[in-house]
């Protein structure tokens, strides 16, 4: 998206379509979430898996950050937290 460095859902929905994509991974970026209710809605529809790589929202929450919303890495099938060797 324009604001914060995801993946926008109109642009996800368009190259899922035009590749054929069995699986899509999403990277919340520097606290920033995704849209995944929207990213999850298009990837039910469309038949494709959903990742999430949470490494720059790790202990952030969807919602207005109570306990009852849950954490970045449980929309999709599965969740990881990737690292990098500077």
């Amino acid at each position: 998206s324009t604001t914060g460095y995801t993946m926008d859902p109109v642009d996800l929905k368009t190259k899922i379509k035009s590749s054929g994509a069995k699986f899509c991974m999403i990277s919340h970026m520097r606290g920033k979430i995704a849209d995944m209710d929207e990213i999850k809605s298009i990837c039910d529809a469309e038949g494709v898996m959903l990742l999430e790589d949470c490494a720059h929202s790790i202990g952030v929450r969807f919602g207005k950050g109570t306990a009852s919303c849950p954490h970045t890495g449980h929309h999709g099938v599965a969740s990881a937290i990737s690292s990098q060797s500077y």
